[in-house]
């Protein structure tokens, strides 16, 4: 049975993955911010004014974008140091008592627990969809990848969530031109093990 402690440091991995990721995107917008136009804002031009009106919807306003930037700095600084001090601990308890190897597991284990199975499976790290308290089964997807076999019927390919990854959304020209490269791969791919495996039975 998991304990408080373990679920504690499980959710904390988990968040830790979210920031790391999400991050380099984060203080983009955020510079934007502080600029006064938001880049993902609809309508957000570079060259008007900087906007002073309140928050509303997805905009946000420099003052927001300064204090959220001072607040992530803080908050970033004490977890960092708050893990390095358990880790420590777990270091000082747990290493005796396990080889490299069954370190490696574990940790291998933790990675595969925490990030989407259909990056990983790409070789990407994208973290997966929390997994509702009433659900049956465990959620082991990300939301964009939930979002598009939803809607495509089939899982991302590589050149989906390698287009996602450095551009962020996909418009229909995007996916069809994409999932149209996917197939061709995958069909020389299928051609290729067809032909080796004839010439290893040769």
């Amino acid at each position: 049975m998991t304990t408080p402690t373990q679920r504690a440091a499980q959710a904390a991995y988990l968040d830790a993955a979210t920031t790391l990721t999400l991050l380099p995107a984060a203080l983009r917008s955020i510079h934007d911010n502080l600029a006064g136009w938001p880049t993902r804002t609809p309508g957000a031009n570079p060259d008007s004014s900087p906007s002073t009106t309140p928050e509303t919807g997805n905009e946000l306003t420099p003052d927001r974008a300064r204090n959220d930037s001072h607040q992530l700095a803080r908050h970033l600084l004490h977890a960092a140091t708050a893990l390095r001090a358990a880790a420590n601990i777990t270091t000082r308890w747990g290493l005796p008592l396990l080889d490299k190897t069954a370190i490696a597991e574990r940790l291998a284990a933790i990675d595969r627990d925490i990030w989407c199975t259909n990056h990983l499976a790409h070789g990407m790290r994208e973290p997966r969809k929390p997994t509702p308290p009433d659900a049956k089964t465990e959620t082991t997807l990300c939301n964009f990848c939930i979002e598009f076999r939803a809607k495509h019927k089939r899982l991302p390919p590589q050149e989906i969530t390698d287009h996602h990854a450095r551009h962020g959304r996909l418009n229909n020209l995007d996916i069809t031109r994409l999932l149209a490269r996917a197939d061709a791969r995958l069909k020389a791919e299928k051609t290729a093990a067809k032909h080796a495996a004839r010439a290893g039975a040769a």
